[in-house]
């Protein structure tokens, strides 16, 4: 339960990142929104400078320059455009990748040996509410602790593997066995009866 708490808060921080890092870059989309805002103060203004060259004194030669600005403020204005959608596409993918990368491998390693641990755990639990001997199956759990528990737990357990197994050791390895499993500690016959 341990491990799979962490791994939860693991990818919960990884995704709330995520998320505040999109979130950071769609702010950008404002600076866009800037520069739209420029290129048609830009293009408005070759517009007027434009309405200039029909006036006799000042016109003559400004109708050129005027197109050049309105062409400059068109772009700017399809620039900030285009760097919106950019940053709108950049701050999804930065946030997916920042959320994802360092959860997927992790998730992908663990989820399975999870639910593996946890199909044989289910099917023991039947194997265990119909066992009619006791004796047998708290051997059986016996033998599957001395395959699956550390040396140091052995020895804390006071088993000696080396040596034959006694009832006590048996139902002690038996009870640390499904303690590993997660399942809880009692005779077969208890589990059926309740």
């Amino acid at each position: 339960m341990a491990v799979d708490g962490a791994l939860l808060i693991w990818t919960l921080v990884w995704v709330l990142l995520g998320i505040s890092v999109a979130q950071e870059v769609r702010g950008l989309s404002e600076l866009s929104g800037t520069i739209r805002t420029v290129g048609g103060a830009v293009e408005e203004a070759g517009v007027a400078l434009q309405g200039l060259d029909d006036i006799p004194v000042l016109g003559g030669g400004l109708a050129e320059p005027a197109q050049r600005i309105q062409e400059a403020g068109r772009s700017v204005e399809a620039s900030g455009a285009s760097s919106r959608e950019s940053i709108d596409d950049l701050s999804t993918l930065l946030g997916l990748s920042v959320a994802l990368i360092p959860s997927i491998p992790l998730l992908a390693f663990y989820l399975p040996l999870r639910l593996a641990h946890r199909a044989e755990a289910r099917s023991l639990e039947r194997v265990r509410a119909r066992a009619v001997d006791e004796r047998r199956f708290n051997d059986f759990l016996a033998q599957r602790a001395l395959n699956h528990l550390p040396y140091r737990a052995l020895v804390e357990l006071g088993a000696d593997p080396s040596r034959g197994l006694d009832a006590a050791d048996s139902e002690r390895l038996a009870a640390a066995e499904l303690k590993r499993l997660g399942l809880p500690v009692g005779a077969a016959g208890e589990r059926r009866a309740s």
